[in-house]
């Protein structure tokens, strides 16, 4: 038994069900984090993520970003362009026309 698994009480991973399994499932991942490559402390700090995603998979998931939003408040940020002319691109408007700010 290594100084991890001496240091701690032992969990069985299961299939995480509710928020406090899944907490404590976040705490044991924590635990194994820096299990060493190749022991069996690894395989199971592998084990414990993959349950730790597939809950937060099923129940805390993330909308996928729109890959445009980012590039176009950084514009806007930067006082490049106004809404209106977030998706026009510089060259469209007119030579003595600035952006809006």
């Amino acid at each position: 038994m290594n100084s991890i698994q001496k240091s701690i009480p032992q969990m069985k991973p299961k299939i995480l069900k509710n928020e406090g399994e899944y907490k404590a499932a976040l705490g044991r991942v924590e635990q194994l984090i820096d299990a060493t490559p190749g022991s069996p402390d690894e395989d199971e700090l592998e084990l414990w993520s993959l349950l730790v995603a597939e809950y937060e998979r099923k129940h805390h998931p993330m909308d996928h970003p729109d890959p445009i939003e980012p590039p176009n408040q950084d514009k806007k940020a930067m006082g490049l362009f106004d809404a209106v002319h977030l998706n026009t691109p510089p060259n469209a408007l007119a030579p003595d026309e600035e952006p809006d700010d």
